[in-house]
């Protein structure tokens, strides 16, 4: 399970479970912008950077789908996808 709050700013913050409730993750720079329907984003997490991309497959008032080609520990590709649904 994941939970993330996108800002206007091309911020965001990545929560984490914690017991029964969600809480910021201890990521820093936590940047993303949107090109089409492309999705970018970059954090840092214990001192390293990572980056991804995905396909925003689909999106409404409460769902959004996002959908990549990812590589296994064996180097093997296999398709990614997450469906997200909206809350408050």
């Amino acid at each position: 399970m994941h939970r993330w709050k996108y800002e206007g700013k091309f911020s965001f913050t990545y929560y984490v479970k914690n017991g029964g409730s969600w809480v910021p993750s201890n990521n820093t720079l936590n940047e993303y912008f949107v090109d089409g329907r492309l999705l970018f984003t970059r954090w840092i997490d214990n001192g390293v950077e990572y980056r991804e991309t995905w396909e925003i497959m689909s999106i409404d008032d409460q769902t959004m789908i996002w959908g990549a080609i990812r590589k296994d520990d064996n180097g093997q590709r296999y398709p990614a996808s997450f469906a997200l649904t909206k809350v408050e």
